[in-house]
């Protein structure tokens, strides 16, 4: 009995002391992460995902360009047409949650303010244009309203203001 306790307790010891190690090593090579591209790079990848995700938000929530009604608009069956609607809608509701995923992902890839090239000024400035391109009060429906704060938050994110002291 005292030989499988022996045993299960050694091996609890054993993972646990891999999990230590393992986060150990991510930390330490967090280094690694930040400086595999440069921040001018980071920062356009934020920029490009912002633009994506803008583009899905107004498909997903106002129809922009075109409705999913619009896009089907060719087909005559009722219930073809009421299906080519549901996947149409499926897609866009898909590319905008994908587009958020990928926003705050490249929020979370741009660098701290330091240095000549990137100042808390700096960081203050673009934090307070965040406030004014994404103010979810400028639209009506409350899912929009919480997708535009969800780009605030990201766009704070990538302004890296909270780190300034």
């Amino acid at each position: 009995m005292k030989q499988i306790t022996k045993t299960k307790i050694l091996r609890k010891v054993l993972i646990l002391a891999f999990l230590v190690a393992g986060l150990v090593v991510v930390e330490l090579n967090t280094s690694i992460y930040c400086s595999a591209i440069p921040c001018s790079e980071a920062r356009q990848n934020y920029e490009n995902a912002d633009n994506a995700y803008y583009t899905a938000r107004l498909s997903y929530f106002n129809g922009s360009p075109t409705t999913c009604a619009e896009d089907c608009s060719s087909i005559t069956d009722p219930t073809a047409k009421q299906q080519c609607i549901n996947n149409c809608q499926t897609t866009r509701a898909t590319a905008y949650y994908d587009a958020q995923l990928d926003l705050f992902g490249a929020a979370e890839g741009t660098c701290a303010p330091e240095g000549l090239y990137y100042t808390c000024a700096e960081a203050n400035q673009a934090a307070y244009t965040c406030e004014v391109l994404y103010d979810p009060s400028r639209v009506t429906d409350p899912d929009e309203q919480a997708a535009v704060y969800a780009q605030y938050q990201a766009c704070r994110e990538a302004s890296k203001v909270d780190t300034c002291q």
